[in-house]
């Protein structure tokens, strides 16, 4: 398996943990340190983002897939940098919640279609 398409696995990772954290903390309202929990987890998660948004941005350069587009994957950083961070708050609204985790996995599952279609 290539590193785009294993970081684009523990992309989708990330995304479902949150949720869980989310749904978790909503029911519990549990109140988290931000040291000890959010900041590690929030770093992790925006490396992971980060190093799968700059290796699909050089291989976009050869390998043009249709329905991505570079804006795309930027967003989509900053989106799962938004839901790990509202993952740990209990008051943030569910439904914008839900709305854009569907959209990260929108766009991460086009491109492990796109990474499984090309793969030489």
């Amino acid at each position: 398996m290539n590193i785009e398409l294993e970081l684009s696995y523990k992309l989708k990772q990330i995304n479902e943990e949150s949720l869980a954290r989310f749904l978790a903390g909503k029911e519990s309202e549990t109140a988290y340190d931000f040291y000890a929990h959010i900041k590690p987890v929030f770093e992790e998660g925006s490396n992971i983002a980060n190093d799968w948004k700059d290796l699909l941005a050089e291989r976009y350069k050869t390998d043009r897939p249709k329905h991505i587009h570079p804006s795309q994957l930027e967003s989509t950083v900053e989106i799962i940098q938004q839901q790990i961070l509202q993952s740990f708050d209990p008051k943030a609204k569910s439904l914008r919640y839900k709305n854009t985790k569907e959209s990260v996995d929108y766009v991460v599952n086009s491109v492990i279609e796109w990474l499984e279609k090309s793969k030489p």
